[in-house]
């Protein structure tokens, strides 16, 4: 839709204002027209190409179905847009999603309280990689952030037990406002492990943020426990309001080492 038909003559560089009509007719359907440009004006013809082409393939992809309110239309709307998103790039690896994800992720908003974050895929996809970048990041944002592969914490844990310093390290992990557990369920958790676990969980559940990564799906998580009880426990803390992120693609180990093969001097 061309705003420049819908904006007053007198407009704000940065936030264009509808005129009275276009915006009586928002409010009454109840919907918001946030107006966008281009960043730089030479950006303006592929923007304009990129909106048209998207308002077409979402007319043909929606113009046999029939609609009885906006909030039908635009569930419908948002359906098709996440199969776009998600569909693969054509020259190179991710996709629309994927790369958003990223680069929202790289903003460190996603660092607040009862929000965690999962990440899952095979070995060598980049998991650790993402999961250190991201808390690199977070340190450079002046948060607190600990790093933990899930076996030397449960290891730290059980000595703690035996030299008294367990309710110190409780009362530490509560400090940090983001906690990395890598390579999580590496092992299987036994009903000590699985407690220890629980109660980190639960001392920094809806009050800080915790990244967790892992090769096997979370469907499977559950079977990592001995317990089913404190499985059910941990898992329901754990999973409810994460957002899950699943890495694909081809092997970082694998492109590093043909580099690096790639970069031998010739004798």
């Amino acid at each position: 839709m061309n705003l420049s038909s819908l904006n007053e003559t007198q407009q704000c560089q940065h936030q264009p204002q509808l005129n009275p009509l276009y915006a009586e007719w928002a409010e009454f359907y109840e919907v918001a027209v946030i107006p966008a440009r281009p960043r730089k004006l030479r950006h303006k013809a592929s923007v304009e190409g990129g909106v048209g082409w998207l308002g077409t393939w979402l007319l043909g992809r929606l113009r046999q179905r029939r609609f009885f309110s906006f909030s039908d239309l635009n569930r419908a709307i948002r359906e098709v847009m996440e199969e776009l998103d998600d569909a693969p790039y054509q020259k190179r690896p991710g996709s629309r999603l994927s790369s958003d994800m990223v680069r929202e992720l790289s903003t460190g908003e996603w660092i607040r309280p009862g929000h965690d974050l999962i990440l899952t895929g095979a070995a060598g996809t980049g998991k650790s990689y993402l999961a250190c970048a991201l808390g690199n990041n977070a340190c450079r944002n002046g948060m607190k952030v600990r790093y933990y592969r899930m076996t030397r914490l449960l290891t730290e844990m059980a000595i703690a037990r035996g030299d008294g310093t367990y309710n110190k390290i409780m009362k530490d992990m509560k400090k940090i406002q983001l906690l990395i557990l890598d390579d999580f369920g590496l092992t299987e958790f036994v009903l000590l492990a699985a407690r220890d676990l629980l109660e980190i969980i639960e001392e920094r559940h809806e009050d800080r943020t915790a990244l967790f990564s892992r090769q096997l799906p979370v469907s499977l998580w559950h079977e990592l426990f001995q317990d089913s009880t404190v499985a059910d426990a941990v898992l329901d803390r754990l999973i409810c309001g994460a957002l899950r992120i699943e890495l694909g693609g081809s092997l970082m180990r694998e492109k590093r080492a043909r580099k690096e093969v790639t970069n031998l001097p010739v004798m």
